[in-house]
């Protein structure tokens, strides 16, 4: 349980700083992508990210989004 705690937080900081990414992107008025390959690149210069993928994230993290996608009928 502790191992996806770590993966889903580390999830979450990536989508956070993504989301920083992208309105730092359209005030500079640079292409979104190549913030982002920016940012990848600072990122993975700082820290080695190590994410694996387990079935408890993938219930936690993707299904659910997929879920309140689906179109009720």
């Amino acid at each position: 349980m502790e191992k996806f705690l770590e993966s889903e937080t580390l999830i979450i900081e990536l989508l956070i700083l993504l989301t920083i990414v992208a309105i730092a992107a359209k005030r500079l008025r640079i292409p979104y992508t190549v913030a982002l390959v920016l940012a990848g690149l600072f990122v993975t210069y700082q820290t080695h990210v190590n994410i694996e993928v387990t079935p408890e994230l993938i219930l936690g993290l993707f299904i659910p989004p997929l879920i309140l996608k689906l179109p009720f009928i």
